[in-house]
This record gives structure tokens, C-alpha cells and sequence, in this order.
């Protein structure tokens, strides 16, 4: 499966969000999250990251020069973040974000909001688990937190000075059948 495009959209703003229905159905398949639907939005295309590491390397440098600060990134690596297992320069790399890459967008000023799949654990520890590296790797500057349906979960790494963003997101959370939060 092909990794999927980054998408940067500015500005930061809660109305960006799209409603908790259309969230949840991201994790069955749906992959656009139309941001010119949201007051304010822009958004910025990166096309497909590549799969080689010096490519890859200057993907994520164009990208983090594109969106900035007061800006959410959206990344929808095929698995999410990286695992213990396979190493950048693996077989298999192509389907997941290593920290070093979510660093470049950290110096950059940017939010984040990662896509990231369940392997077959618990979801809430999973994702608790996730957030705490997360944290550790953007820094005292950023808050962590997540929105999940039963299939796939939502981190975003958010800079400390744009808390609506966060706040509704667990409104909608808390509205909704279909998803849960997590910080």
C-alpha cells in the first residue's frame, strides 16, 4: 500500500475540524479530509512521500518550509508512527513516520495531526503509550492528545498556544458514539 500524501492547512482554527461522523469514517477508508469545507483553511499539497531515505528526507524539509508556523499538518502514513521493528531504512519503512521526520515540522513551528492504525492491542494504553513518546519528542512546547474510533486513532501534537483546537476536539469526542479521547 502506497503511503499517503501530507497535508498542511493554515490556520490553526477549531472550525477546521470536521464533524466527529466524518472523522470516523477516515478509518474505514476515506482519506480526504476536504479542508476548504473549514473557515479559514488552506490547504498545501505534498504529494505521495517517497519511499527513499534522501528523498524523504527532503519531502519532509519542503514541507515543513511550506506549512510554517500556526499551522496543522496532517500526515497519513499507511501505520503511523514508527515502530521498534522496522528501522528508516527497511523494508516496509514507506509505511510509517519516524520521529526524526516529526522533528523537521516541530523546528518549523507546526502542529501536528497523525493518522495512526491499531495493531491488536488495547486501544486507550496504545495510544496513552504513543502520546507519551510523542510528547517526549515535540517538547515541552506542545500538548498531546488523541481522538480513536475502534479501527484507528488521531494524535495530534498541538503547539501550547492554540488550545481550542484540543477543546474541540473533546467536545466532539464527547458528543459522539463513534469516537473516544485520550490524553
Amino acid at each position: 500500500m502506497q503511503q499517503r500524501e501530507a497535508k498542511a492547512l493554515r490556520p490553526l482554527d477549531d472550525d477546521m475540524l470536521p464533524p466527529a461522523d466524518e472523522i470516523a469514517q477516515i478509518g474505514r477508508g476515506v482519506t480526504e479530509i476536504g479542508p476548504k469545507r473549514y473557515r479559514g483553511a488552506r490547504e498545501v499539497r505534498s504529494g505521495p512521500m517517497p519511499t527513499d531515505g534522501a528523498k524523504r528526507e527532503r519531502y519532509f524539509q519542503a514541507l515543513a518550509e511550506k506549512a510554517g508556523p500556526d499551522t496543522l499538518v496532517f500526515l497519513d502514513p499507511d501505520n503511523g508512527l514508527e515502530v521498534r521493528s522496522v528501522s528508516a531504512s527497511a523494508s516496509g519503512a514507506e509505511r510509517y513516520l519516524f520521529w526524526h521526520e516529526l522533528r523537521l515540522l516541530r523546528d518549523a513551528g507546526s502542529s501536528l495531526l497523525i493518522y495512526q492504525h491499531f495493531p491488536r492491542v488495547q486501544r486507550a494504553p496504545y495510544l496513552k503509550e504513543r502520546l507519551t513518546r510523542l510528547r517526549g519528542e515535540l517538547g515541552d512546547s506542545y500538548e498531546t492528545f488523541a481522538a480513536y474510533t475502534s479501527q484507528v486513532g488521531f494524535l495530534f501534537g498541538l503547539r501550547r498556544e492554540h488550545p481550542a483546537l484540543r477543546d474541540a476536539v473533546a467536545a466532539r469526542c464527547a458528543n459522539s458514539p463513534l469516537l473516544s479521547y485520550v490524553d
